[in-house]
C-alpha cells in the first residue's frame, strides 16, 4: 500500500514546496528540542520572577516591533505575473 502511494505522489514530494516545508519544519523542530533541551537548565538558574521579567519585557518588545517596523513585509516587490512551477 505505502508502495503504491509512493509512487502515485512521488512527483509532489519532490516538488519545491515540499522542499521548502520540509526545511521550515526541520528548523522548528530543532529550535524546539533546543528550548526543551536548556529548559532544566535555566530553570535552577533563574527564579520564576526572572522569567516573569522577561516575558513582560518580550512582550512589550513584539508590540514595539510591529509599530516600529511599520509593516515593512508589505513594501518587497512582487512580480506582476506569476510563473507556474513546473512539476516533473
Amino acid at each position: 500500500m505505502w508502495h503504491n502511494f509512493q509512487n502515485k505522489y512521488s512527483r509532489y514530494w519532490k516538488s519545491d514546496f515540499f522542499r521548502n516545508m520540509k526545511t521550515l519544519m526541520a528548523g522548528t523542530i530543532f529550535g524546539q528540542l533546543i528550548v526543551l533541551a536548556f529548559t532544566p537548565i535555566l530553570s535552577r538558574i533563574y527564579s520564576p520572577e526572572d522569567f516573569t521579567k522577561l516575558e513582560q519585557f518580550i512582550m512589550i518588545l513584539n508590540i514595539a516591533v510591529v509599530v516600529i517596523t511599520g509593516k515593512y513585509e508589505f513594501a518587497i516587490m512582487h512580480p506582476k505575473k506569476m510563473k507556474r512551477p513546473v512539476i516533473s
